[in-house]
Formats: structure tokens, sequence, C-alpha cells
């Protein structure tokens, strides 16, 4: 083998492995470090929130004195079965039965439920500005991104609704997008929540961290507050081939062209003579 194709065979891939690298290095930049980050394989991620009893699934956080352009103060997670309407002090962002029994099941039969939520009652100052986060290393190599998920109210206890926003960020800074709202109600209120890819254009393919959170809007402008969830969540995407495929598939395409072509046209020296009936005769011409 001689050293030309030695070096090409080496270089090759290197174009993935660097940006494999640029992925791992957004992720270490990431506040927090490795830890809270999930990261995509196939798709799509379903999380129903039914094994919270555990901890919290890879990528998922939660947050207090969140803001429009921070992630906030990370909260403590209640593992614990917390009633609908629990108001144990430390126990904002808590493992709640889903909204799959009578909204008037008392606390002892919604830990019975094995359908699980992952609910906030804001019940202080911070966590009235709190919020449900799930971020991604990055999306590199991924593109077409659909998503999904059920918002339901728990418990209407809160002398006014309370609005939460549905947004998403690329990157460790800057403002946070609105996908949409949701108001608090009373029990259950379900809405199933959806954003198509023509929304998420911008989660294409980046090499930097995506978050997306449900994130509480009220501030702490009411003294009681109802208890919010989220359930349900589904995140689709399609790998995007890499522009060395595309070339693969153009040279393949041109080379096909050339060859029907070169298929139509006549072999040098054949002459088809016309027939009629049932004579036919092909006549081959023979440079003199």
């Amino acid at each position: 083998m001689d050293s030309w194709r030695d070096t090409r065979l080496i270089c090759w891939p290197m174009k993935p492995i660097f940006r494999s690298l640029a992925a791992c290095a957004g992720w270490l930049l990431v506040p927090g470090g490795l830890m809270g980050q999930f990261a995509l394989s196939g798709s799509p991620y379903v999380q129903d929130f039914n094994e919270i009893g555990t901890g919290l699934p890879d990528g998922w956080a939660v947050y207090t004195s969140s803001t429009a352009t921070t992630l906030g103060t990370a909260a403590t997670f209640t593992m614990a079965l917390t009633s609908w309407a629990g108001s144990t002090t430390g126990t904002s962002f808590r493992n709640i039965s889903g909204p799959t029994i009578p909204s008037t099941t008392l606390a002892a039969e919604q830990a019975l439920n094995p359908d699980r939520a992952l609910g906030l009652r804001p019940l202080n100052a911070g966590s009235r500005d709190g919020s449900i986060v799930f971020a991604l290393a990055n999306t590199a190599g991924y593109g077409d991104f659909q998503l999904g998920f059920d918002v339901f109210t728990a418990n209407n206890s809160g002398s006014t609704n309370q609005t939460y926003n549905i947004e998403f960020r690329v990157g460790t800074s800057g403002p946070f997008i609105l996908l949409g709202t949701y108001e608090t109600t009373s029990p259950f209120g379900v809405f199933s929540f959806s954003s198509g890819s023509s929304s998420l254009t911008l989660l294409n393919d980046q090499l930097d961290p995506v978050f997306f959170r449900l994130h509480n809007a009220a501030g702490a402008s009411d003294s009681s507050y109802d208890t919010v969830a989220i359930d349900n969540f589904t995140l689709s995407y399609s790998a995007i081939p890499e522009p060395s495929t595309y070339a693969m598939i153009g040279g393949l395409v041109a080379l096909a062209c050339a060859a029907a072509r070169r298929f139509r046209r006549p072999w040098p020296g054949l002459r088809l003579n016309r027939f009629s009936g049932t004579e036919r005769s092909i006549r081959f011409n023979h440079p003199a």
C-alpha cells in the first residue's frame, strides 16, 4: 500500500471525529458539568415518569428562581409518593399520581396509582419562579424535531390561575424561546402540547446543549399556588446524513445518468435495416 493511500485512509474519518469532540466540548462547558445531560440516540425519546420513585430520569432537573435567561438554582426533587395537595415544606417538586384516577381520589389511593407524573406545587418564593427542565447534551447529527407532552392541573388551590411558559433554548446563555403556554384550571384540565419541526428548526444539528422547560411565569404574585405536572413526554427526530453521504449519492446519480446515455447510443458499425412483415435483418459494416 503506497503512502498516499495510507494517508487517505487515516484522514478520511476525521470529520466525524472532530464533530464528536466539539459536541463533547460543548457538553463540558454546561454549568454543572456532564451531569444532567441526555445524549440522543434512537428516536423517539419517550418518558412516562413512572420510575421517578428512584430519582429523576437522565436529562431531567428542577430549578427555583428561574428567569427569562437563566435556569435558576438547582432544587431538590421529592422522590417519595406525594399527594396532589401536599404542603410539606421542601416538596415543591414532587412524585405525584397521573390523571388516570378521579380527581377526588384520597392521598392514600393516589400513592397506589402506578401512573406517575413530575409535579410542581410552588410552596415558597423561589419555587414560584420554578421550572422543570429537560436538557440535551447536543443535537449533532439530528434534525426534524417534534415535541409533545401532557400538562395538567393536579390540585386547584390558588386564588387565581397561574400561567406556565413552555420554552426552549440552544446554548448555555441567552433568552429562552416561547413555544406555548398553559394556564392552571380545575383538575385535571389535561393539555396535550405539541410542536412540529417548523417551530423547532433552531434545534437541528446543534453542537451546543439544548434545554426544554416548563417555567412558572406567574412569579411571586399569589400566596397560594396550584399543583401542575408534566407527563408522557415525547421527542422525535431524524438522523441528518453527513455531507460525504450527499456527495456519494450525487456521484451515484451522475454515474447512472452517464450509463443511461451510453446505453441509448448505437454501437459503432451497427445498422438496423427496416423490415416488413416477418423479415428482419441486421447488417454489420466493417471498416475497410
